[in-house]
């Protein structure tokens, strides 16, 4: 405590910066506290993994935090390649962003999949929901529908911006098997016959490249329509075993690709991973219920399947339009598009990424000269480097917190580490009792394992479970974070005549290397699914420079909508200054509104939401851009699963479909010190800082606040 509120006063008179700028070591024009490599010369700061090391100094080709044998193999996969500077290279580079990735990935997927439409309907039309017409197909995007990305797709989505994809009942939908808009016994019969089926997603990645997509489509329709089931693709595909390939295994490969893509997995009424006697059961008591399908069109714009389409789906189309006839010419010369260009495309993909990587040199060709560069790393961990390559912490600089004996933790972690790219050096695995509230006695053991094996390169901590959310009277994620001390603030009274500062001890660029103390974040969900989905806004957030609202909302209960309340006295304050927050004064993106009213309805492009009622309604009904942020300023916010809080919780937020929220776990009292500030919040995050690092610079008093959510969101990264 006596850290914390030291380092507190050290900051309030700071500038914001947490170094200065000392000397420039190796010559090379950039100062030392920016450097990524201080002492070799490297002005262009070339970082072609993106872990914060400048290549020159980098020998860390896996990013496991040492420099081994391993990393002489990538090397030598890499070795004789050049980079980004072949003709077939360029052209795989779509997006033009120097370098073949999964970006580039995306686009080629989605072109082979409407240049290879006319094969592919049926099963599209089997397997997601949201490509269902009574009139044909619509591929998202080719919105005409004419096999083309153009100018007319563009015009056509300006039309339906605003829309939002309207759903009918959850299990109707997967309940109609058949798609004919109505549950019957048709519908029975299917289910019967795919009946104990596993819908392992990994069943539907024919191509074995660690996803399920349009190229394992194409690739079942390529099988389909030989109808031979004794080819390797066949046998892959005949997932029933009865030697036949036909609609049953269509609809089973259906229910792989929407599992897989996060969409309604036909059939699986119960969301269980399996289709088994429960499903049959819930389906009979269906029996009846129609279903309801969007206007194609309006379908085929929401593009990033966000459920609403905005201009975040405008930008992709403008830029897949802009480069399709690039991509059909990837390597022909013919106007046709086959698997061979896929192939030569996939050529480039699995090697640029470590190709750039291994050229240390950065003189576009891996050599000898960056072998020599390499065995000075060798058995040395890279480094050293102060700068972050962008704005907000990266995935190396993460750890993450796994409990072995929760299986919702497990999972979680796991895919978190996956989707994150979190170093396995930067993984600890607990073992936490499964409650809600830890004693001191009991989170000291846990601790203590945190402390000796995170490396000392992590600042901020990922803690993937729901809960134990509680120490004493303190919650998980500041326990962590400053190694559990009595909360003295917990009696109001003791608390000091210290001024609002919203949270200037952790607006540091590298707090546990500066402050000691890691920043923690709880990966919260109401279920394993919600936690998968939470954490694939987290990483759709990144560099998406959206345009959205926030808003504060100023409801009927005078005591907790104190942080609309205050700005609307106009004090003298800065941080509670209208001129500072409203309308486009913390980003030129970004529309902040005080909305009269005690919750928000069927809102859509929603950035921030700060409200402040005890219990919020209409929450799943608006339309929340990935990264949005929103928390309730109410007493027991952060009290997740207790069967008694009546309140609305971080976790209700979650679950609606935003990507951070905070609440605290004990009363706190309707102190504003104690709940985030807006303005730091929104600050923080549109300069370009990850979601974790702006909720803890929001925040004076951090004892009973708990932070949820995706620690690396950063959709303003630089």
């Amino acid at each position: 405590m006596v850290k914390h509120l030291l380092f507190l006063a050290l900051f309030l008179s700071a500038s914001g910066s947490a170094y200065a700028v000392i000397g420039d070591i190796d010559n090379d024009g950039i100062p030392d506290a920016y450097d990524n490599c201080i002492n070799t010369s490297n002005p262009k700061q070339e970082d072609s993994d993106g872990d914060g090391i400048g290549n020159i100094c980098d020998g860390d080709l896996n990013n496991d935090g040492r420099v081994d044998a391993a990393d002489q193999l990538l090397f030598s996969k890499a070795f004789g390649s050049k980079v980004i500077n072949t003709p077939l290279a360029i052209k795989a580079d779509f997006n033009g962003d120097g370098m073949v990735d999964e970006n580039d990935k995306a686009l080629i997927d989605l072109v082979w999949a409407v240049y290879n439409s006319s094969i592919i309907n049926d099963t599209i039309a089997m397997t997601n929901d949201n490509f269902v017409t009574n009139d044909g197909l619509v591929l998202k995007g080719d919105i005409d529908p004419n096999r083309f990305f153009d100018n007319k797709d563009v015009d056509k989505l300006r039309s339906y911006l605003g829309q939002r994809i309207i759903h009918s009942e959850l299990m109707a939908r997967k309940a109609d098997t058949n798609r004919d808009g109505v549950v019957n016994f048709g519908d029975l019969s299917i289910l019967n016959q795919i009946y104990g089926q596993n819908l392992d997603p990994a069943r539907g990645d024919l191509n074995h490249d660690g996803r399920v997509n349009f190229v394992d489509m194409a690739l079942f329709n390529q099988a389909y329509l030989s109808n031979n089931a004794a080819t390797p693709l066949g046998k892959a595909i005949d997932y029933n075993g009865d030697g036949i390939l036909n609609f049953i295994d269509q609809k089973i490969f259906g229910a792989l690709f929407a599992r897989a893509n996060g969409r309604v997995a036909i059939g699986d009424l119960n969301n269980d991973g399996k289709i088994d006697s429960e499903d049959v059961n819930l389906l009979k008591t269906m029996f009846g219920k129609t279903v309801f399908y969007n206007n194609p069109e309006i379908v085929a714009s929401d593009i990033n399947g966000d459920d609403i389409v905005d201009e975040k789906d405008l930008a992709i189309i403008i830029q897949v339009a802009s480069i399709y006839l690039r991509v059909m010419f990837l390597n022909s010369l013919n106007n046709t598009f086959t698997e061979q260009d896929v192939a030569a495309f996939n050529s480039v993909y699995r090697t640029g990424r470590l190709s750039a990587a291994a050229d240390f040199n950065s003189d576009g060709i891996v050599n000898t000269a960056d072998m020599a560069i390499l065995r000075k790393f060798l058995y040395f961990p890279p480094g050293p480097a102060t700068k972050l390559p962008t704005t907000g912490l990266a995935p190396w600089q993460i750890g993450l917190l796994i409990n072995d004996s929760d299986p919702y933790s497990v999972a979680v972690g796991d895919y978190y580490r996956t989707v994150r790219g979190i170093p396995e050096s930067n993984i600890v695995h607990l073992n936490v009792p499964k409650i809600v509230t830890l004693t001191p006695a009991q989170f000291a053991p846990i601790m203590e394992q945190v402390d000796s094996k995170l490396p000392g390169y992590v600042q901020a901590i990922a803690i993937a479970w729901v809960a134990p959310y509680r120490v004493k009277d303190t919650s998980i994620t500041t326990a962590i974070t400053i190694h559990y001390q009595p909360n003295v603030f917990f009696n109001e009274l003791a608390i000091p005549p210290v001024p609002i500062t919203v949270g200037a001890v952790y607006d540091v660029r590298l707090p546990f290397s500066v402050l000691g103390q890691r920043p923690s974040m709880l990966l919260a969900a109401g279920s394993i699914q919600a936690a998968k989905a939470l954490i694939d806004r987290g990483k759709a957030s990144e560099r998406t420079y959206p345009t959205g609202k926030g808003f504060l909302m100023k409801t009927s209960d005078s005591i907790r909508n104190i942080r609309a309340a205050i700005y609307l006295k106009n004090p003298i304050e800065p941080y509670f200054n209208p001129a500072t927050i409203l309308g486009n004064a913390i980003h030129p993106s970004l529309d902040v509104q005080i909305k009269s009213a005690n919750s928000l309805a069927y809102t859509y492009g929603i950035l921030f939401y700060f409200q402040g009622l005890s219990k919020v309604n209409d929450l799943a009904t608006n339309g929340y851009l990935p990264g949005a942020v929103g928390d309730n300023f109410t007493s027991f916010g952060g009290v997740l699963t207790e069967s008694w809080n009546i309140q609305t919780t971080a976790l209700e937020f979650i679950n609606a479909g935003l990507t951070g929220s905070f609440g605290t776990v004990t009363e706190p009292s309707a102190d504003m010190n104690k709940f985030p500030n807006p303005y730091t919040l929104m600050k923080q995050y549109t300069s370009g800082k990850t979601l974790i690092e702006s909720y803890w610079s929001s925040v004076a008093y951090i004892y009973e606040g708990l932070f949820v959510g995706d620690p690396l969101a950063c959709p303003w990264r630089r």
